[in-house]
Order: structure tokens, then sequence, then C-alpha cells
């Protein structure tokens, strides 16, 4: 992948619609509208306010799932700024495409947002200290930012960040900020307390099965025990006369309960008597797809990678041979799947632990029909997902028993649900071929047979030479003189 310059950077975030006009750096003055009685605030792209009280306030637009992001993201904006750690506030981001992707997953967020993220520290910066430099009637190599203060290098005055965020507001977006030499970071590579650890051991964060909203109900889906299968007809008339039962209606993926309690919900859903078509999947199983994918061993499949030339057979050559399997997996994370949704007046508001919110938010627009504006994604802390949740099959549910019943809904998915109805972990099969020759390996090969991981998850067709499956098997460290990957 080419390296992108900062520039580059900036005008790309522009173009996507992700921060400030960076691209043709005009004022900020324009964006700093204000009634006489709002405090001033200093936004000088979507990750960053500072209000007159000298607060720092990261918007975090990626999901906390454990992994740090709501730590080692503000850390890198925090280096560049100069502001003191213990005086940053964290805030996650709702579903927006003004971020660029949100999506987390595959140890991404780092590396992704690395360079990013400093530069939008960097270019606050500069504006702060652009703002005090006019403030003392001095250029700005003679002032330099401290712990939230900018300081004037000849005389050592030194003014808050929060005393001048209207001036910084009113300075030309730098087109080329100075980022850091790392030998001079005091943040990024030094031990910090994470700023999520704190809400988590007194039991006052909010993960998505924390979330209660005014009149919510609570809702369980009895969804066809074969893959695809839809409703035929179904009696309700013994859920019905369940204590705290208050609704039974029929979504596209099944027949949901509603009610004042998850238990009420569970025994309700428990009497349901629902007569299913099952589809054309009915005889689907494990091992008629562990069958298909044996089918294909003996078959050469598709070279995917190949280095190398392949050695000419030598008397004592020895070929050693071997097939493994990896069996469907469920992703089982602790915090069972969950989503609350209000759907009326054609809007549709979600609070939802999503690692790719943005994509449940165009899902749930999809569904209902509106445009994506119309549906506000507030994105929960996630206990647990491991991908399970880039999915948003449960969050279209709850919007769906949502709009359908009329009702504010906070879906469950119980320990059974996600064991029998989520989206698991593929299988695969591999048939790995090594030859050895004078006591060293000559040539290996290596053949994956896996469903279309670019077709699964991202919707792509699927091609004849899908590569996402050679990952994990495409850089090895032997030195090996001829390799082949195929599919």
């Amino acid at each position: 992948m080419k390296k992108q310059s900062r520039r580059e950077f900036i005008k790309v975030f522009t173009l996507s619609g992700t921060g400030l006009a960076l691209a043709v750096y005009t004022p900020m003055n324009s964006l700093f509208a204000k009634s006489s009685d709002e405090p001033s605030i200093f936004s000088p792209n979507v990750y960053i306010n500072i209000d007159e009280n000298g607060i720092v306030t990261i918007f975090v637009h990626r999901s906390e799932m454990g992994q740090g992001v709501q730590t080692s993201l503000p850390m890198l904006v925090a280096e560049e700024l100069e502001v003191d750690w213990k005086n940053i506030k964290v805030v996650q981001a709702d579903a927006d495409k003004k971020y660029g992707s949100q999506a987390t997953g595959g140890s991404w967020s780092i590396r992704s947002t690395f360079e990013p993220f400093r530069v939008a520290g960097a270019t606050a910066r500069e504006m702060l200290i652009a703002a005090a430099a006019l403030k003392w009637g001095v250029v700005s190599s003679e002032c330099y930012a401290e712990k939230g203060y900018v300081i004037n290098k000849s005389n050592g005055k030194k003014i808050g960040f929060g005393e001048l965020v209207e001036e910084a507001s009113k300075i030309p977006i730098p087109k080329n900020p100075k980022l850091k030499d790392s030998k001079d970071y005091k943040i990024i590579g030094k031990r910090v307390h994470r700023k999520d650890t704190p809400s988590k051991i007194y039991g006052q964060a909010k993960f998505g099965i924390d979330v209660v909203i005014p009149g919510m109900y609570y809702s369980v889906l009895l969804r066809c025990p074969t893959f695809g299968g839809i409703v035929k007809n179904y009696d309700d008339s013994q859920t019905r006369k369940i204590n705290g039962v208050v609704d039974v209606v029929q979504i596209s993926r099944g027949v949901a309960v509603i009610a004042t309690s998850t238990w009420s919900a569970i025994k309700g859903r428990d009497a349901l008597i629902v007569d299913w078509d099952h589809g054309e999947y009915t005889n689907l199983s494990s091992e008629s797809i562990r069958q298909e994918m044996q089918s294909h061993l003996t078959k050469e499949g598709t070279e995917l990678i190949v280095s190398g030339n392949p050695a000419k057979s030598t008397p004592d050559q020895k070929t050693i041979e071997a097939v493994y399997e990896v069996p469907f997996i469920a992703h089982a994370a602790m915090e069972p799947v969950n989503a609350v949704a209000d759907v009326k007046n054609n809007k549709a508001e979600l609070w939802v632990s999503s690692q790719n919110p943005q994509s449940a938010q165009n899902d749930v627009a999809k569904l209902l029909g509106i445009n994506s504006e119309d549906v506000t994604l507030h994105v929960t802390l996630i206990g647990g997902a491991f991908g399970r949740k880039l999915r948003s099959d449960f969050v279209i549910e709850a919007a769906e028993i949502s709009k359908v019943s009329g009702k504010p809904i906070k879906l469950i998915w119980t320990r059974d649900d996600d064991m029998k109805f989520g989206y698991f972990r593929p299988p695969s099969m591999h048939k790995l071929l090594g030859k050895i020759s004078n006591g060293k390996a000559t040539s290996f090969s290596h053949h994956i047979i896996a469903p279309s991981i670019r077709a699964q998850d991202w919707g792509m067709p699927k091609s004849p030479k899908d590569y996402d499956i050679t990952g994990g098997a495409n850089d090895l460290d032997y030195q090996i003189p001829y390799m082949k990957l195929s599919g």
C-alpha cells in the first residue's frame, strides 16, 4: 500500500466528509457559530473539542471491546496536542460517516490511525500556538505548547488552552503541521492508566446489555432451526397467558415475544407453537459441509501465491503429507448478543455494542426504507466480540421488532440462541505437502479449502483467486526454495 503523506490524508479526509474543509484551508470562524449564552468550543477536526475551561474531549471512532482503544487512540492525539493526560475526557463516537470507516477488527485501529490522530493533535496545537502569538504580538516560533498551555519562550508567560479557543477558531488550518520525533514522545510508548478502567471497576461502565431507555420492553425471537427457513403460521394463545408478556409479533426472521422482563419473554417463547417452512437447506448439516470440503482435497485448486521453482526429484527425497481440519467455532463472547431499538416517525435510535456501527446504521436504514441520516446509532462498550459483532443481524432484528410492535425494544439473544444462530468462524481444511532432500526442505505446498471471506464478510462477488483465505499462511519465516499456496 502506498504511504500517504500528511497533506494527502487531510485532503482525503475532507473529500470523504471527515473533518473540516482542510483541503482548501478555510478559517474556522464559519464553523464556530454559537449563541451568546453558549460556551466557546474549539473543534479543529472531528476528533477534538476544547472548551473555555480547557477541558479537552477526544472522540474515539473505533469500538472499545477490551483492547484499549479508548486509551491508545487518545494517547496519539494528546501526544501532539501537548495536553496533560489527566485532563483528557474520552467520548465514544456515534456512527457517522464523517469519521471515515469505524469498523473495528483485525487489530487495525492503531495501524490505520497512528499518523492521522497525531496530525489531528498537531493541527490543534499549531492553531492554539498561533492564537497565543497573536495575543502577544510575536511570531509563532517564539511560543510552544506544554500540558495545556502555550508558553512564551522569551518571558515565560503562559496562556491556558481554554483562554485561546475563540481566537484559535479563527486561525487558518495549518497546511502541514509538524509532528514530533519519536525521541521526544512523552505519552506514546509510556505506561498510562487506561481511561475505561475506573468505570469498569466501580460498575459504572455501560455495555450494550446495560442500556435501559424509557418505556422499553424486552424481547426474544424464535427463529427457524434450519438456515433460511421462514414462518408458515404460528399459535401464540398459550404465550399470551404468560405473566409479563405484552405482545407477540412476526418479523422476517421469526416470531418475537415482547414482555416486561427477559424471563417473561423467554417463558413466552417456550410456549409458542410455530409451523415452519424449512426451505431449501433442510438437509444441510456440518457433516454434509465437511464432505463437500473433502471433495476438494483431491482437486488441484487455483494457484494463489507461488515463489521459487520446484526442485528436481532426488533418490533420497522424502515427501510428508498431512491434512488438518478446523470445525465451525462459535465466538461465544461473554456479553450476550443484544441491541436496543426505538423506531418511530420514520426515524430510528439504537444503542448497540457493534464492531461496525456504520454498516449496522445502513442496514437498519435499508430495512426501514429511510435515509441513514435518520438512523442514530450509539456505540456502547462491548463485552467481547471477536468478529461476531461486525455483523448487523441482531441489530436489524431489534429494529424490525420495534417497528412492527411500535415499542422501544431491547432484543436479547440467550446463550443457546448464540450457539444455534450466530455467525460462526467458518470451517476449513488444509492439505499440506512438503519435500525434504539431504535433510533440508526443498518445497512446501498448502492447499486451503474454506468458504470465501470476500463473499461472506464484504459482500463481494466470489473470485477464482480469493487471496483473503491465505491470511496466516502467506508470510512464513522458513526459507524454502519452492512454496505454493492454492485455494
